[in-house]
C-alpha cells in the first residue's frame, strides 16, 4: 500500500479524486487498487484495474461501472488515459484519468526509523480488499 503525489480524476456521474493505491505484482503489468481513504464514511469509491485483462471497476457508492482502461504503470508510477465506464445496471458513464506516483521512503541501515502506516477503519475493510485481490 501506498501513499502516492497526483491524483486520479473520476468525472460526470459521480465526481471525485482518488489519491491512494495498492498494487498486486501477481500480473504482468501488475493490478492496482485506487482509493480515496480520506471520503466521508457515507462515500466508497474504489478503481480496480486488472492488469491481465485492461479492465478497469469503479465501485461507487453501490454503482458498478465498468470498461477498457489504457493504463501504465513504470518505476513506481500509474498513468491513466481518459477512459469511459459505463455503470452495469444503467446507461450512466464516469470519466477516469490521472497519474499516482508513490512516494520513496530511504532507510537508512542500521538507523531505528519510525514509518506511518495508514490504517483502515475496521478489519471488514482489509478483509474485502484482500478478496478482491484474490479474485
Amino acid at each position: 500500500m501506498f501513499d502516492v503525489t497526483g491524483q486520479v480524476n473520476i468525472s460526470s456521474a459521480h465526481t471525485v479524486t482518488l489519491d491512494f493505491m495498492i498494487i498486486d505484482y501477481d500480473t504482468d503489468p501488475p493490478s492496482i487498487i485506487i482509493m480515496d481513504l480520506n471520503a466521508p464514511d457515507n462515500q466508497n469509491y474504489m478503481i480496480l484495474l486488472d492488469g491481465g485483462t485492461g479492465e478497469g471497476t469503479l465501485f461507487a457508492n453501490g454503482q458498478t461501472f465498468m470498461g477498457a482502461v489504457t493504463f501504465t504503470y513504470n518505476n513506481g508510477t500509474l498513468t491513466i488515459t481518459q477512459a469511459t465506464l459505463t455503470d452495469i445496471a444503467s446507461d450512466a458513464t464516469v470519466a477516469i484519468s490521472g497519474s499516482l506516483s508513490y512516494i520513496v521512503t530511504n532507510i537508512p541501515a542500521n538507523t531505528p526509523t519510525v514509518m506511518q502506516f495508514t490504517n483502515f477503519d475496521d478489519e471488514n475493510d482489509f478483509v474485502i480488499l484482500y478478496s478482491m485481490l484474490q479474485n
